[in-house]
């Protein structure tokens, strides 16, 4: 398998991912809009509410993109570059879970150097949301990568 088709299913296996990470963490990520707007806000202006609402999705949807996007390039790429199919098809477990390790890794990183500093006064639940966003989209993305090769493989 060339490495362009490697990097062709790796794209592919990582818009997988952001929609199965999206899907999975959009219930979450509603929970936590609410929970900023205020339930007072939906008792007093509905119309308002449902507004903040869409919009808290909208943007969660763009900065999960940007998050899938920055992945994919400056991991997965060097990742499939690197490892060979076969390695990959023959650990299966292992791949998908330090790919999912790695994710929730990355987050915290970020989540630890930001609250260092005390700029993110939220408290940690948003560190949550998104440690659960990246274990999910690593964990879909390689799970799809996964079958895509093995797709490749048996041709």
């Amino acid at each position: 398998m060339s490495i362009v088709e490697r990097f062709r299913r790796a794209a592919r296996a990582a818009l997988t991912g952001w929609i199965g990470g999206f899907l999975l963490v959009a219930p979450l990520q509603l929970l936590e809009a609410v929970r900023n707007a205020g339930w007072s806000t939906a008792k007093a202006t509905p119309g308002l509410f449902a507004g903040l609402l869409a919009l808290s999705l909208l943007l969660w949807m763009a900065l999960s993109l940007v998050v899938a996007v920055y992945c994919c390039c400056a991991f997965l790429f060097v990742i499939t570059w690197i490892i060979a199919p076969e390695r990959i098809r023959a650990h299966r477990w292992k791949w998908n879970l330090s790919c999912a390790a790695f994710g929730v890794v990355l987050i915290a990183s970020r989540s630890h150097l930001w609250t260092a500093f005390n700029h993110d006064g939220v408290g940690f639940s948003n560190f949550w949301v998104w440690s659960f966003y990246a274990a999910a989209y690593c964990g879909v993305t390689a799970e799809a990568y996964y079958r895509r090769i093995g797709e490749a493989l048996q041709q």
